[in-house]
Protein backbone atom coordinates (compact mmCIF):
# COMPACT_ATOMS: atom_id res chain seq x y z
CA UNK A 1 0.00 0.00 0.00
CA UNK A 2 2.92 2.36 0.59
CA UNK A 3 6.69 2.46 0.55
CA UNK A 4 8.42 0.71 3.44
CA UNK A 5 9.37 2.96 6.31
CA UNK A 6 13.02 2.96 7.35
CA UNK A 7 12.13 1.28 10.65
CA UNK A 8 9.87 -1.35 9.07
CA UNK A 9 11.89 -4.56 8.89
CA UNK A 10 9.11 -6.98 7.95
CA UNK A 11 7.39 -8.14 4.76
CA UNK A 12 3.75 -9.01 5.38
CA UNK A 13 1.43 -11.09 3.21
CA UNK A 14 -0.25 -9.03 0.48
CA UNK A 15 -2.02 -11.84 -1.39
CA UNK A 16 -1.87 -15.59 -1.85
CA UNK A 17 -3.23 -18.40 -4.01
CA UNK A 18 -3.57 -21.93 -2.65
CA UNK A 19 -3.02 -20.85 0.97
CA UNK A 20 -5.38 -19.62 3.66
CA UNK A 21 -5.01 -15.84 3.77
CA UNK A 22 -6.26 -15.75 7.36
CA UNK A 23 -3.46 -18.11 8.38
CA UNK A 24 -0.95 -15.59 7.03
CA UNK A 25 -2.41 -12.54 8.79
CA UNK A 26 0.10 -12.92 11.61
CA UNK A 27 2.97 -14.19 9.45
CA UNK A 28 5.73 -11.98 8.08
CA UNK A 29 9.20 -12.37 6.59
CA UNK A 30 11.95 -10.54 8.42
CA UNK A 31 14.42 -8.43 6.45
CA UNK A 32 17.03 -9.38 9.05
CA UNK A 33 17.06 -13.15 8.65
CA UNK A 34 15.28 -16.09 7.02
CA UNK A 35 14.03 -15.88 3.44
CA UNK A 36 13.43 -12.14 3.61
CA UNK A 37 16.87 -11.46 5.05
CA UNK A 38 18.61 -13.56 2.39
CA UNK A 39 16.80 -11.91 -0.52
CA UNK A 40 17.28 -8.49 1.05
CA UNK A 41 21.04 -9.02 1.20
CA UNK A 42 21.62 -11.08 -1.95
CA UNK A 43 18.81 -10.03 -4.29
CA UNK A 44 18.90 -13.50 -5.90
CA UNK A 45 16.45 -16.36 -6.39
CA UNK A 46 16.46 -18.83 -3.51
CA UNK A 47 15.49 -22.50 -3.84
CA UNK A 48 14.40 -24.50 -0.80
CA UNK A 49 16.88 -27.27 -1.65
CA UNK A 50 19.90 -25.02 -2.20
CA UNK A 51 22.91 -25.11 0.13
CA UNK A 52 22.20 -21.59 1.40
CA UNK A 53 18.64 -22.56 2.34
CA UNK A 54 19.55 -25.88 3.95
CA UNK A 55 22.30 -24.19 5.98
CA UNK A 56 19.74 -21.92 7.66
CA UNK A 57 17.20 -23.35 10.08
CA UNK A 58 15.09 -20.20 9.80
CA UNK A 59 14.92 -20.36 5.98
CA UNK A 60 14.09 -24.08 6.03
CA UNK A 61 11.34 -23.52 8.59
CA UNK A 62 9.76 -20.70 6.57
CA UNK A 63 9.80 -22.76 3.35
CA UNK A 64 8.09 -25.63 5.21
CA UNK A 65 5.52 -23.30 6.77
CA UNK A 66 4.65 -21.80 3.37
CA UNK A 67 4.81 -25.16 1.60
CA UNK A 68 7.00 -23.54 -1.05
CA UNK A 69 10.08 -24.51 -3.02
CA UNK A 70 11.40 -21.23 -4.43
CA UNK A 71 11.46 -17.56 -3.37
CA UNK A 72 12.00 -14.76 -5.90
CA UNK A 73 12.77 -11.15 -4.94
CA UNK A 74 10.62 -8.32 -6.27
CA UNK A 75 13.04 -5.50 -7.01
CA UNK A 76 12.77 -2.04 -8.53
CA UNK A 77 16.44 -2.17 -9.70
CA UNK A 78 17.44 -0.40 -6.50
CA UNK A 79 15.85 -2.08 -3.49
CA UNK A 80 13.74 -5.03 -2.37
CA UNK A 81 10.01 -4.30 -2.45
CA UNK A 82 8.69 -7.77 -1.77
CA UNK A 83 9.07 -11.53 -2.18
CA UNK A 84 7.12 -13.94 -4.38
CA UNK A 85 7.13 -17.50 -3.04
CA UNK A 86 6.11 -20.43 -5.28
CA UNK A 87 5.50 -24.15 -4.83
CA UNK A 88 6.37 -26.73 -7.47
CA UNK A 89 4.05 -27.51 -10.36
CA UNK A 90 0.99 -29.69 -9.75
CA UNK A 91 2.91 -32.50 -11.43
CA UNK A 92 5.70 -32.12 -8.89
CA UNK A 93 8.27 -30.89 -11.41
CA UNK A 94 10.54 -28.04 -10.33
CA UNK A 95 10.93 -24.81 -12.30
CA UNK A 96 13.85 -24.66 -14.69
CA UNK A 97 16.49 -21.93 -14.38
CA UNK A 98 15.25 -20.37 -17.62
CA UNK A 99 11.68 -20.19 -16.31
CA UNK A 100 12.79 -18.68 -13.02
CA UNK A 101 14.83 -16.08 -14.93
CA UNK A 102 11.76 -15.07 -16.91
CA UNK A 103 9.67 -14.81 -13.73
CA UNK A 104 12.43 -12.78 -12.04
CA UNK A 105 12.52 -10.19 -14.83
CA UNK A 106 8.72 -10.08 -15.01
CA UNK A 107 8.56 -9.35 -11.26
CA UNK A 108 11.19 -6.65 -11.72
CA UNK A 109 8.77 -4.86 -14.06
CA UNK A 110 6.08 -5.32 -11.41
CA UNK A 111 8.45 -3.74 -8.86
CA UNK A 112 8.99 -0.73 -11.11
CA UNK A 113 5.23 -0.36 -11.51
CA UNK A 114 4.74 -0.52 -7.73
CA UNK A 115 7.44 2.11 -7.17
CA UNK A 116 5.84 4.36 -9.82
CA UNK A 117 2.45 3.95 -8.14
CA UNK A 118 3.94 4.95 -4.77
CA UNK A 119 5.60 8.01 -6.31
CA UNK A 120 2.38 9.00 -8.05
CA UNK A 121 0.49 8.68 -4.77
CA UNK A 122 3.12 10.81 -3.02
CA UNK A 123 2.89 13.48 -5.73
CA UNK A 124 -0.90 13.52 -5.36
CA UNK A 125 -0.56 13.95 -1.60
CA UNK A 126 2.00 16.74 -1.96
CA UNK A 127 -0.11 18.50 -4.59
CA UNK A 128 -3.21 18.30 -2.38
CA UNK A 129 -1.26 19.77 0.53
CA UNK A 130 0.13 22.65 -1.57
CA UNK A 131 -3.28 23.31 -3.09
CA UNK A 132 -4.81 23.43 0.40
CA UNK A 133 -2.18 25.94 1.55
CA UNK A 134 -2.62 28.15 -1.52
CA UNK A 135 -6.41 28.08 -1.24
CA UNK A 136 -6.24 29.69 2.20
CA UNK A 137 -3.90 32.50 1.23
CA UNK A 138 -5.21 36.05 1.21
CA UNK A 139 -2.95 36.66 -1.76
CA UNK A 140 -4.36 35.72 -5.15
CA UNK A 141 -2.49 32.83 -6.77
CA UNK A 142 -2.69 31.10 -10.14
CA UNK A 143 -0.46 28.25 -11.31
CA UNK A 144 -0.22 27.89 -15.10
CA UNK A 145 1.25 24.87 -16.87
CA UNK A 146 3.56 24.90 -19.87
CA UNK A 147 0.55 24.32 -22.17
CA UNK A 148 -1.16 27.40 -20.70
CA UNK A 149 -3.63 25.31 -18.72
CA UNK A 150 -4.54 26.45 -15.20
CA UNK A 151 -3.26 23.91 -12.66
CA UNK A 152 -4.48 25.80 -9.61
CA UNK A 153 -6.30 29.01 -8.77
CA UNK A 154 -7.41 30.05 -5.30
CA UNK A 155 -10.56 31.87 -4.22
CA UNK A 156 -8.67 35.10 -3.48
CA UNK A 157 -7.68 35.43 -7.14
CA UNK A 158 -11.24 34.71 -8.25
CA UNK A 159 -12.41 37.69 -6.18
CA UNK A 160 -9.60 39.92 -7.49
CA UNK A 161 -10.60 39.09 -11.07
CA UNK A 162 -14.24 39.85 -10.26
CA UNK A 163 -15.30 36.32 -11.22
CA UNK A 164 -17.15 35.30 -8.04
CA UNK A 165 -20.10 34.28 -10.20
CA UNK A 166 -18.04 31.49 -11.78
CA UNK A 167 -18.51 27.99 -10.43
CA UNK A 168 -15.35 26.58 -11.96
CA UNK A 169 -11.69 27.57 -11.92
CA UNK A 170 -10.73 30.80 -13.73
CA UNK A 171 -9.01 30.11 -17.04
CA UNK A 172 -5.87 31.63 -18.50
CA UNK A 173 -8.05 33.68 -20.85
CA UNK A 174 -9.66 35.36 -17.82
CA UNK A 175 -6.41 37.17 -17.01
CA UNK A 176 -6.05 40.75 -18.23
CA UNK A 177 -4.12 40.95 -21.49
CA UNK A 178 -1.12 42.65 -19.89
CA UNK A 179 -0.72 39.97 -17.22
CA UNK A 180 -1.49 37.12 -19.63
CA UNK A 181 1.16 38.30 -22.08
CA UNK A 182 3.80 38.43 -19.35
CA UNK A 183 2.83 34.98 -18.07
CA UNK A 184 3.11 33.58 -21.60
CA UNK A 185 6.51 35.24 -22.07
CA UNK A 186 7.74 33.93 -18.71
CA UNK A 187 6.72 30.36 -19.56
CA UNK A 188 8.44 30.49 -22.95
CA UNK A 189 11.67 32.22 -21.87
CA UNK A 190 11.98 31.21 -18.21
CA UNK A 191 12.90 34.80 -17.34
CA UNK A 192 11.32 36.54 -14.34
CA UNK A 193 9.75 39.94 -15.05
CA UNK A 194 9.98 42.65 -12.41
CA UNK A 195 6.94 42.93 -10.09
CA UNK A 196 4.52 45.68 -11.14
CA UNK A 197 1.31 47.36 -10.03
CA UNK A 198 -1.99 46.69 -11.72
CA UNK A 199 -5.55 48.04 -11.55
CA UNK A 200 -8.44 45.83 -12.62
CA UNK A 201 -11.19 47.52 -14.61
CA UNK A 202 -13.91 46.41 -12.17
CA UNK A 203 -11.98 47.83 -9.18
CA UNK A 204 -10.24 51.04 -10.33
CA UNK A 205 -9.76 52.24 -6.75
CA UNK A 206 -7.51 49.30 -5.84
CA UNK A 207 -3.88 48.76 -6.73
CA UNK A 208 -2.48 45.21 -6.81
CA UNK A 209 1.13 44.11 -6.87
CA UNK A 210 1.67 41.36 -9.45
CA UNK A 211 4.60 38.92 -9.29
CA UNK A 212 5.18 36.29 -11.99
CA UNK A 213 7.62 33.47 -11.27
CA UNK A 214 8.68 30.61 -13.57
Amino acid sequence: ESALAAEDRWLRSACCIGLDQQALQHFALSLGNGIGGYLHRQGRILRAGSQDALASREITKEFQLLGAQVAIPILDRHSLLGVAVFDERLTGEPYSNEELSIIFHMLEEVGLAIRSAWQHSQLETNYAMVADVLSHLGTGCMVVGSNMSVLHSNSALTKMLGLEHLRGTPQFSDLPQRIGSLVFSTIKTGETPAPFKHQFSHAPDRHYRVSILP
